[in-house]
């Protein structure tokens, strides 16, 4: 038989196991071959059932030459601009387009490896490094100048269709940056958040910095403005990123605020460890988990392409796109738990949500089931998941007597028993699951039953 690409028979040698030969001459003992046979079948049978775990596209990618791009002009008139890397498939002429943003002081190129993975599954990939340090809200127009290039460049679009859409991937400040362009721009159809980060000391709330948080909800409302169904959003989010990222402006924060379809990965890893190479400085001050760099890329890029490829279904790659039946619903659920699954086997500790899938297709259906899941559990956990939370349920009482519309400052939330706040919660359907804390369930009263 073939595991990992060894044949395993008579004669045959096992890779790091020196001097075996022949089960005569081998040193070992067969609990140990076997031990290691168990490893590779293990590893092999991992790969197999994942579609996008260490495995590439159909397509071969290629880079195109670098696109010189003046994004604006900083205060004293001179050009503010950007260089794009463009990676394309070749063979495909009807793509869609992936930006994929650097976190804070990041250097584009290294998230080059996300764009490869990207065009050999049939996208249009671009990373960019602009000339000056700039705000949150002129990085949002560089952002939209660049898609409106890849529309116009002759280069990029032989293979790009903007009739499939933008689809955003943001890590750290970057994640951020992808929220804030969706809320200035309909052509982005979804977003992929790794280990996203709001306002912080560096980059202060103000009027350069706004927070996403609320664009974030706005986006993923079924009563968005936008007039549209709510944005698909997937959020990577790194358990041991605190010695960089302020507990106020993680990715915990970000859930909360994402109230319409989601996926939420949790990984045992470092706020740089998605990075294809570690920045020497910023290492410094930032720890690994126990995860290796290319578990935590190899999660993080497969979880990308299965959510873009099953939830937004626009590549050549995919045989069709969702459709809005219930059935498909199902099978897209059943399609990224099987993922997960894969992920918490390679990395044990990972966690996974999935959540509100069927509002992809239509507004005001039946809401599907949230179904949560982690690698330290032996099963999964279910909860209703709805957003009508001021409909029916508004003549419900709670366990606590807590009746709906709940007039009460966040002080006094806060003053309550978390057992007391998450009653209030269950008792309207509305998800608590990513509520880590009393502090996080007070703020979901306030901003859902008030």
């Amino acid at each position: 038989m073939i595991r990992e690409g060894y044949f395993v028979r008579k004669g045959a040698s096992f890779p790091g196991l020196t001097g075996c030969r022949t089960s005569s001459q081998c040193s070992y003992s067969a609990a140990r071959k076997r031990a290691h046979l168990k490893i590779f079948c293990s590893s092999s049978a991992r790969s197999e059932a994942s579609k996008y775990l260490n495995k590439q596209g159909p397509f071969r990618g290629q880079d195109l030459n670098p696109i010189n791009l003046r994004v604006g002009t900083n205060p004293e008139g001179a050009p503010l601009t950007a260089q794009l890397q463009v990676s394309v498939p070749l063979g495909p002429s009807n793509c869609p387009l992936v930006i994929v943003s650097a976190g804070f002081l990041l250097d584009g190129t290294s998230y080059r490896s996300y764009c490869q993975d990207l065009a050999s599954w049939g996208y249009v990939a671009v990373l960019y490094d602009v000339s000056e340090l700039l705000d949150d809200r002129q990085m949002v127009a560089a952002i939209r100048t660049m898609m409106d290039c890849c529309a116009a460049d002759p280069q990029v679009n032989k293979v790009y269709s903007p009739e499939k859409g933008v689809l955003l991937v943001g890590h750290s400040r970057g994640g951020k940056l992808s929220v804030l362009a969706a809320a200035e721009d309909s052509r982005v159809q979804a977003l992929v958040l790794l280990d996203p980060v709001n306002n912080t000391a560096m980059t202060p709330s103000g009027p350069g910095y706004p927070s996403a948080l609320p664009l974030l909800r706005q986006l993923t409302s079924t009563s968005s403005s936008r007039g549209r169904a709510p944005l698909p959003t997937l959020i990577v989010g790194a358990a041991r990123n605190q010695d960089v990222v302020p507990e106020d402006a993680g990715y915990r924060r970000f859930l909360e605020a994402c109230v319409g379809p989601a996926w939420f990965l949790e990984v045992q890893a470092g706020h740089l460890q998605f990075l294809d190479r570690q920045a020497a400085l910023f290492s410094m001050f930032s720890a690994p988990g126990p995860l290796s760099d290319a578990t935590v890329r190899s999660i993080s890029k497969a979880a990308m392409l299965a959510w873009f490829q099953e939830v937004h279904g626009a590549s050549l790659a995919t045989s069709q796109a969702v459709q809005s039946s219930s059935g498909d619903t199902v099978l897209l659920q059943r399609s990224l738990e099987l993922e997960a699954s894969c992920f918490k086997s390679l990395a044990p500790g990972t966690s996974s949500v999935i959540r509100g899938l069927n509002l992809l297709s239509r507004q005001g259906a039946t809401p599907a089931r949230e179904t949560s899941s982690s690698g330290n559990s032996t099963g999964a956990s279910e909860s209703s998941y709805s957003r009508s939370s001021n409909s029916s349920s508004s003549s419900q009482q709670s366990s606590g007597s807590y009746k709906v519309g709940v007039k009460k400052s966040y002080e006094e939330l806060l003053s309550m028993r978390a057992s007391a706040l998450k009653a209030i919660l269950l008792e309207r359907s509305i998800p608590c699951q990513d509520c880590f804390d009393k502090e996080s369930l007070a703020r979901r009263v306030l901003e859902r039953c008030s």
